[in-house]
C-alpha cells in the first residue's frame, strides 16, 4: 500500500488532513478537516486487509468501484476481489464525482443514484433468491 506523496506531504505539515468542497451543499453537510490521527486507523485497516488470506471469505461481497478514482487504487482493489473464495461481484461504474471515488449521492454524484441502488438492490435479491 503506497500514499501519494502529493498527498503525504502537504499532510506531514499539519496536524490535519483538509479535503477540498466541490459544491457549497457539500461544504454545508461534510466535514472537510479531519485530524491526521484519525487516518490511522484506517491505514491500519488497508493494511490488514491487504495481508490477509482473503481466500477463507465465502460471504457473498459487492463491490463498487470507478478505475478513474484518484482517491484509491482500484488495480489494488480488483486484485484483491480475485481473491476472495465467496460469491463475488465487481462493478465499474462511472461518477459524476471530479475524483471519481464518490459512486452515488445526491450531493457530489447524484447521475449514479439510480444505477447504483438498482445494483446493490440486484445483487441481494440474487442472494436471497427472491426471483
Amino acid at each position: 500500500f503506497r500514499l501519494p506523496m502529493a498527498w503525504l506531504l502537504p499532510s506531514l505539515l499539519s496536524s490535519t488532513y483538509s479535503g477540498g468542497m466541490i459544491t457549497p451543499a457539500q461544504a454545508h453537510c461534510w466535514t472537510s478537516d479531519y485530524p491526521l490521527l484519525a487516518l490511522r486507523p484506517m491505514l491500519e485497516l488497508v493494511r490488514t486487509v491487504a495481508k490477509s488470506d482473503l481466500s477463507r471469505i465465502i460471504s457473498p461481497v459487492l463491490m463498487l468501484v470507478n478505475n478513474n478514482d484518484t482517491v484509491v487504487d482500484t488495480k489494488t482493489t480488483v486484485r484483491l476481489a480475485k481473491q476472495l473464495a465467496g460469491y463475488h461481484q465487481l462493478e465499474v461504474l462511472d461518477s459524476d464525482d471530479p475524483q471519481h471515488h464518490i459512486l452515488a449521492g445526491d450531493l457530489v454524484a447524484p447521475g449514479n443514484n439510480k444505477q447504483v441502488s438498482t445494483t446493490i438492490l440486484q445483487f441481494i435479491e440474487q442472494q436471497l433468491d427472491f426471483s
